[in-house]
């Protein structure tokens, strides 16, 4: 029966933290050297190359982008801010997506310079956290202050907008993330989609939303605290993601709510936007636009304002240029009929309605970034040229445009739109890598956007391990390109102290696996409270190694890890006080030996465990960067910090 926009969202749903009636919206390896960890090539080091000063003189006042759709949002954005606050103060409780698609909007907003006022935030925020089924209640987001039958979709709705707020505005509530994510867990199927109660669309798309929503807390989590035991719910949610987005590929009518939640999910999970289960969908989604501009939750049904904001936020989400003319078309539709007051509706639809409208708004920054001659996700085995280009979307121009590769600025330009580089890929060692396209203002506001790739053969990431039900859970993403075919093999050893040192002993289990794209998974049982390490590598369809990574753990118990081992953790940031992401730090003993090497994640957050008493010196050392380290000193059942900043040469 075909629904339109109107009906369709005037639908009787229970508020999540209330409990009454609301209308609203809802071979084998060779052994490897005798310590645990190589120190490798050293980094180049080279100074930051002088790039010029700007001066907001020399700004073009003719630069131009799209104010009115930053206007528009900053009206949604006032419209939902006085709606939500009005409705919390009515019912006094924690309303799932009331409060947190809220959030979600609000952050955003924030990132890209709109006004939010700090009152609303505060109250939206108490209404997450101190009300009742807030975050802070008995039993963690709920209906009421125990759990009922919409549990489950009281702590999705939840905690993916902590994780939006943790990830874009701060870090204060970062405990109550994690112990959602945790509450999480035991909701996650052997398949790995998530239980879900709520399936009444528009308000609830079931397994779908409600995987993408706990895949968001993982992935944050897992940014926060770099505990690697988050990217195993993350892989096994991933491969449903993945089954789904194939299925919904071969249906073209279904339903659009479906479509996005799938590729929210798999960005969240990692999949980047080069990825084929990505790319098919985003496709389906262009295909589906409606010649007036917007989208309809069926096909050839009327354009919505719901539909077409959460599609827009979708693509931009994947990287897609505001000037890109199916996003320019969609704008306009919100634009164009948005009402005066800020909403798209009269009726009771109207919150639901705004809220995704907003986001499809907010994500227009004060100036519209391209990046062009790089595809996220992208391997690099030429030099491209980059191509960068910045619009300024209202009455302040922008001032810089400068190109950083690992956070080193390498190129920039004062008061032009327009900016180049030639990315030389072997300067950089293999791994993965990110490029930042940033704009200044006038007014000194950022803008900013990013895009991984990677050198050389670097094919294996994300590796980590989970023990659970006497099993070792191992895994890790495949990121090969597409063309390259091949195996992973497993091999783990037993790990044998000898002089102080931990060294590979005998080969105690082997298998080989088909490489398939993204997540990977291996599980085994070894003997428990030992140490082991698996060694995974690349084997191309000829044979030849092309990649190995190395994963130590211990064949036991979260719990006794814990009270056996210490950990070693902290914060890298540059100076500015931005994260310094994918940043490789060491674990040095007293000897001067590299006993662990570790990545920070997006948030800057690295995590050492299973590590010894003793002394040790956390040391980083990233091209572009001055050596930075700090001395710890690690006992059992404790867990020491440093945290670090990354000043350039």
């Amino acid at each position: 029966m075909r629904r339109t926009a109107k009906l369709g969202m005037l639908v009787w749903a229970i508020a999540c933290g209330c409990g009454v009636p609301q209308m609203f919206w809802g071979d084998s390896v060779p052994d490897p050297p005798p310590i645990l960890f190589s120190p490798g090539p050293a980094p180049v080091v080279a100074k930051t190359p002088a790039l010029p000063q700007c001066a907001s003189s020399q700004a073009p006042l003719e630069q131009r982008g799209d104010a009115r759709s930053r206007a528009a949002a900053q009206r949604g954005l006032d419209f939902l801010a006085r709606d939500t606050v009005e409705w919390q103060r009515e019912h006094q409780c924690y309303g799932c997506h009331v409060q947190a698609v809220t959030l979600e909007a609000m952050v955003v907003g924030r990132r890209h310079h709109y006004r939010v006022q700090p009152t609303d935030l505060a109250e939206v925020l108490r209404g997450m956290t101190e009300l009742p089924g807030g975050a802070h209640g008995p039993v963690g987001f709920s209906v009421g202050d125990s759990p009922s039958h919409l549990y489950d979709s009281s702590q999705n709705f939840g905690g993916a907008a902590l994780a939006s707020y943790d990830e874009l505005d701060g870090s204060n509530l970062s405990d109550a993330l994690v112990a959602t994510a945790e509450r999480l867990l035991p909701f996650q199927e052997e398949h790995g989609g998530q239980k879900a109660s709520e399936s009444r669309l528009p308000i609830g798309a079931g397994a779908l939303q409600a995987t993408m929503q706990a895949a968001q807390t993982w992935r944050q989590a897992y940014a926060r605290t770099a505990d690697e035991r988050w990217l195993v719910p993350i892989a096994k949610a991933e491969a449903y993601l993945r089954g789904e987005a194939k299925r919904l590929q071969a249906e073209p009518t279904a339903n659009l709510q479906h479509v996005n939640y799938a590729l929210l999910g798999l960005h969240a999970a990692g999949a980047h936007a080069n990825d084929g289960a990505v790319a098919g969908l985003r496709r389906s989604l262009l295909a589906r636009q409606n010649q007036d501009g917007g989208w309809g939750f069926a096909p050839g049904e009327a354009s919505d304002a719901f539909a077409t904001g959460q599609t827009l936020y979708v693509i931009k989400r994947l990287g897609a240029d505001d000037r890109e003319p199916a996003v320019a078309r969609g704008m306009a539709w919100l634009v164009e009929r948005q009402g005066e007051d800020g909403s798209w509706s009269a009726d009771g639809s109207r919150r639901g309605e705004a809220m995704w409208g907003v986001l499809g708004l907010v994500s227009v920054d004060v100036a519209s970034l391209s990046i062009a001659g790089l595809e996220d996700g992208q391997h690099l085995a030429q030099a491209p040229t980059l191509q960068g280009n910045a619009v300024a979307n209202g009455d302040r121009p922008v001032e810089s445009l400068e190109f950083r590769i690992d956070d080193v600025p390498v190129a920039r330009v004062c008061g032009g739109a327009t900016l180049t580089h030639r990315l030389d890929p072997s300067a950089l060692p293999p791994g993965r890598h990110h490029v930042d396209l940033v704009a200044i203002n006038a007014a000194r506001q950022q803008s900013r956007a990013r895009i991984e790739f990677f050198t050389g053969d670097h094919f294996l990431t994300q590796e980590a391990s989970h023990f659970e039900g006497g099993t070792t859970h191992l895994t890790w993403r495949n990121v090969a390109p597409a063309d390259l075919r091949g195996a992973v093999k497993v091999e783990i050893r037993e790990q044998v102290e000898q002089a102080g040192q931990w060294t590979s002993g005998p080969v105690v289990h082997t298998a080989v696996l088909p490489a398939t794209p993204g997540p990977m998974r291996h599980a085994w049982s070894g003997a428990p409270g030992h140490r082991y390490a698996a060694h995974l590598e690349f084997v191309d369809d000829r044979g030849q190694r092309r990649h190995q990574v190395m994963l130590p753990f211990v064949h036991d118990t979260a719990e006794a890890q814990r009270r056996n081992f210490a950990a070693v953790e902290g914060e890298l940031q540059l100076m500015d006080g931005e994260s310094a992401a994918n940043a490789e730090v060491e674990l040095v003993d007293d000897q001067g030996r590299v006993v662990q090497k570790v990545k920070t994640t997006r948030s800057g957050r690295y995590r050492f465990k299973n590590v010894d008493a003793g002394q040790y010196e956390v040391r980083v050392k990233r091209q572009g960067f001055k050596e930075e380290k700090a001395k710890i000193e690690a006992a059992p059942a404790s867990s020491s910090k440093a945290d670090l900043k990354l000043e350039l040469h």
